[in-house]
């Protein structure tokens, strides 16, 4: 009985202790297995915070250096199209023109310059002695023709993205401004690897292939957006092709925000979601962290319970809680330097030095994110410097900006004055008829005219013009035309056949295709008899006594300056006492009011028969007057001329 209550006894501790070793080692398998589970949910989750920080910083820093430089050209292109043009105004030749670009490219640190002329023809050149035409046609010309719309002057800048050019393959960035005195493209070019470099440095691919070669990860991250979309895969070029347990399980982590892992033969498969710091980017990625290191702690837990039996029964979940513990604790501090370097506090990288002293995933981690947060550090320092810089630049360059405006504003109020100084400012004196002008610029030159021009005694010849377009080009359009129907009128041409003769004089002068419409009407004192012709523009008004206003019926010809060799025809009006002939041009029939309307002619008709009075000096006030009150303060859109004469009772 005693053998075999002993044997029984035997039994029943040797199953105890078998029972108890069991459950030792299953413990101890359960724990160290669970402990490697977190440690890797917890690096997903990490490494989840740095990709997001990696995606953001990837997205906006080198676009906000991109546009930081792109304005910064672009207010250079503006200073050199402003120097072109005081330049050649001034008469400097194109050759030292074009040495003084040079100085000032070398000084600014800009490779290429650009300057057309009306054609697209580049005749300024950094380096000088290049040739080139740019082209509107994208197929001819695909990164050039993009700059073809400033010629127009509708489009008032151009900025292209630093890239590779295909001529040679040097990575350049342009900017380009229409010219400010004529159509002309400025265009300047600057060799740039910097945002590249940055972009690259900052990417996924960049991330992930750090993370393989550090040994963190088995193999490359799979990385997708919120759509399941590749960013990044293992390859880090063709996109992987996710199964449906994948699809599954980074749907869930995007869903829930936690860290999914798994344990695979030679790895710990981790499923984590990241997120940019701002919140608008998100997504997930999968991650393979090599084992090795961790199943070899694992063996050991595993013999430890075998040989120790009841004392790892005793303390094995305690040392299992202790051991996730130690795998923990650094990763908590990593994830609390990232949280803090998110937040713009970079003081904090120092703390990751007891990290780093853990020979193992963990301290590789903590050297690869220290390097990421440095670099970060520094390229927030470097941007910042340069932005100071290009800032100074910047206002120096706006101060010599604004020294050439005021030059460029005191010589156009100079010729402005000229130009109205060659208009007359009193009806000559000729018995019998009175006569009253004003003209109203919309810029500071225009090219609207009048002319009162005394012929043989008792004789006068009014002319009144309106040129195509407005500034500079059209005023001096207007002193030819003016100059050549005055020329012809002198020499005893009769209206028709002056039109006929200044028609051929602005045609073989007219390189920017310029027209003007021309009345002219030769008043004859003693008879009161007015031999009118109209070169397109718009019929006179007579205003007789008691407020009978009519619009004259004049042939409607072609205006000057279109096609040579036109005939023009001629009319013969009789102007009795106490009669006037009102001209005007187009800038009082299409001015507008607030809601757009135009003056017309039909109100030009009610405004004089209101008057009552024919003197031409009242008409001609009370003409400007209905049209300022017609506008009621809205922007003049075009020149403003009114003439009248009448023959005295």
């Amino acid at each position: 009985m005693i053998n075999s209550l002993g044997r029984k006894v035997f039994a029943l501790a040797t199953s105890i202790v078998v029972a108890a070793s069991a459950l030792s080692i299953w413990a101890g398998s359960h724990s160290a297995k669970r402990a490697l589970l977190e440690q890797v949910q917890v690096d997903g989750e990490l490494l989840g915070s740095v990709i997001g920080q990696a995606v953001g910083l990837s997205r906006d820093l080198p676009d906000e250096l991109e546009t930081a430089l792109g304005q910064d050209m672009t207010s250079t292109a503006r200073v050199v199209a402003h120097f072109v043009a005081l330049a050649e105004r001034r008469g400097l030749p194109t050759q030292e023109l074009e040495r003084e670009l040079q100085r000032v490219a070398a000084d600014i640190g800009v490779a290429e310059m650009w300057i057309t002329d009306s054609t697209g023809r580049a005749y300024l050149t950094v380096p000088a002695g290049s040739s080139f035409t740019f082209s509107p046609d994208p197929q001819l010309q695909p990164q050039a023709s993009a700059f073809w719309p400033l010629l127009s002057g509708k489009v008032r800048e151009v900025v292209q993205p630093s890239r590779a050019r295909d001529l040679d393959g040097r990575f350049f960035k342009y900017a380009g401004v229409p010219g400010v005195d004529k159509p002309r493209i400025v265009q300047i070019g600057m060799e740039d690897h910097f945002v590249e470099r940055i972009r690259d440095r900052l990417s996924l691919q960049h991330l992930n292939h750090s993370l393989v070669r550090s040994k963190v990860l088995q193999q490359g991250l799979v990385v997708v957006d919120e759509n399941l979309r590749p960013l990044v895969d293992a390859a880090g070029s063709e996109p992987a092709t996710l199964s449906d347990l994948d699809k599954a399980a980074l749907q869930h982590a995007m869903a829930s925000g936690r860290a999914q892992s798994e344990l695979r033969p030679g790895s710990a498969v981790v499923y984590a979601a990241f997120r940019s710091p701002d919140g608008s980017e998100n997504g997930a990625f999968i991650a393979h962290f090599d084992r090795q290191d961790l199943d070899s702690r694992l063996g050991q837990q595993l013999r430890f319970a075998l040989l120790s039996g009841l004392a790892v029964l005793a303390g094995g979940a305690g040392l299992a809680h202790l051991f996730a513990r130690r795998l923990t604790r650094p990763l908590e501090a990593l994830t609390g330097v990232a949280s803090r370097i998110g937040q713009g506090d970079f003081s904090t990288v120092d703390q990751l030095s007891a990290v780093q002293g853990q020979r193992d995933e963990i301290g590789q981690l903590g050297l690869v994110f220290e390097s990421m947060a440095r670099q970060v550090q520094n390229r927030e320092q470097v941007l910042e410097d340069r932005v100071a810089d290009r800032t100074q630049e910047l206002l120096q360059k706006n101060v010599a900006l604004s020294q050439a405006q005021a030059v460029i504003g005191s010589e156009l109020d100079l010729a402005r004055r000229l130009q109205l100084g060659i208009l007359p400012e009193q009806f000559p004196p000729i018995a019998g008829l009175a006569g009253a002008a004003r003209v109203r610029m919309q810029q500071q030159m225009g090219g609207d005219f009048y002319d009162f021009i005394p012929l043989a005694p008792g004789r006068v010849a009014v002319v009144m013009a309106d040129v195509s377009g407005k500034g500079i080009a059209a005023a001096f359009f207007m002193a030819m035309a003016r100059t050549s129907v005055a020329l012809h009128l002198r020499q005893g041409a009769d209206p028709a056949q002056c039109l006929e003769l200044a028609n051929d004089d602005l045609c073989t002068s007219n390189p920017l295709d310029l027209f003007v419409t021309v009345f002219v009407a030769v008043l004859d004192s003693g008879t009161g008899l007015a031999t009118c012709a109209n070169g397109g523009h718009l019929p006179p008004v007579l205003c007789s006594p008691g407020g009978k206003v009519q619009v004259l019926p004049t042939p409607g010809d072609l205006a000057l300056g279109v096609m040579p060799g036109m005939r023009y025809e001629q009319q013969t009006l009789a102007l009795h006492a106490d009669q006037t002939l009102v001209l005007v041009t187009d800038g009082v029939s299409e001015a507008f009011d607030s809601q757009g309307r135009e003056y017309g002619m039909e109100r030009l008709v009610a405004a004089l028969s209101s008057q009552g009075k024919t003197d031409p000096q009242h008409l001609v006030d009370a003409v400007f007057a209905d049209v300022d009150k017609h506008a009621a303060g809205t922007a003049q859109s075009d020149d403003i001329t009114v003439a009248a004469v009448g023959r005295l009772h």
